[in-house]
């Protein structure tokens, strides 16, 4: 009998004929108990109630974002109308044409932050839809030197490849990966000094079903117990040498989730005195039947 109470849901039980001073410690017992569990049930009700407060800001902030960014368009798309105007209307002098190229320069790197929030928050929400096409590694590759060669020039760091020969051709989205390695590349020739060496490397990976891209740089390194933040979301980890951040905080987020959206994974290896090389694999098309 004691047995079934206590498989119902008793808490306790005394034999007849009972101590009183027994009776009372187990009373005390269950109530201390009961408080607990009232406590606990408190808690969790606290953090849901949290958690449901936290979920609505964070999509409050995404909305914001969200506006914000396509509100930033319009001025942006006259800005660059203006610029165009501006050199149909006849020669600059070589100050004059420097300064319309940084301006352009900036405007560029502007939208390419928008496009970057823009993809990140469709990827995050898993909305974002893969626009794949066949072509080769080598193809992305030239295309990514091509748009940071002046960056490259710019801080006298000479830009290298490494392509074995009979790479199998991709299908994923150009695009995506474009930008991937243009991140890439431009975070290495920040933080590598003039006179240094930034290389892209592309092999088939140990397993063979995909191609492993890599950016090795002869820069500082970063700190290794950065390597778990630096594909965070805003995220800013300051370097060795004068605290600079080794990220802007939106273009890494961009490389691990456009990356992660192919089924693919990045990471990054570094040591003090000896660069950083980040990698990342896409997979290859699987052999039709």
């Amino acid at each position: 009998s004691v047995v079934r109470c206590i498989e119902m849901g008793a808490e306790d039980y005394l034999p007849k004929p009972f101590n009183p001073t027994l009776l009372k410690a187990r009373i005390g017992a269950c109530l201390e108990r009961k408080c607990a569990r009232d406590r606990e049930t408190r808690l969790f009700e606290q953090l849901q109630e949290n958690y449901r407060r936290l979920q609505e800001l964070e999509k409050l902030r995404d909305d914001l974002t969200h506006m914000i960014i396509h509100d930033l368009r319009t001025p942006l798309n006259a800005m660059f109308l203006g610029i165009q105007a501006l050199e149909a209307m006849g020669e600059f002098n070589e100050a004059q044409r420097r300064m319309l190229g940084v301006t352009m320069g900036s405007g560029n790197t502007l939208v390419g932050i928008i496009n970057d929030l823009l993809d990140i928050n469709k990827m995050e929400s898993g909305s974002l839809q893969l626009e794949r096409r066949e072509f080769t590694p080598a193809e992305l590759i030239d295309a990514a030197l091509k748009q940071v060669a002046t960056l490259a020039t710019a801080r006298k760091v000479t830009l290298t490849t490494e392509l074995e020969p009979d790479l199998p051709r991709l299908v994923a989205d150009e695009d995506k990966l474009l930008r991937t390695l243009v991140n890439l590349l431009a975070n290495a020739l920040k933080f590598t000094p003039s006179g240094g060496t930034v290389t892209v490397s592309v092999r088939p990976a140990n397993d063979e079903s995909s191609l492993q891209f890599c950016v090795r740089d002869t820069g500082e390194g970063i700190p290794s117990e950065a390597f778990g933040r630096i594909f965070e979301k805003f995220g800013q980890v300051e370097s060795r040498q004068g605290g600079r951040g080794t990220s802007t905080g939106l273009g890494l987020t961009f490389c691990k989730l456009a990356v992660e959206a192919h089924g693919g994974h990045i990471g990054v290896e570094s040591a003090p005195g000896e660069g950083s090389t980040f990698s990342f694999t896409v997979p290859l098309p699987l052999p039709s039947a």
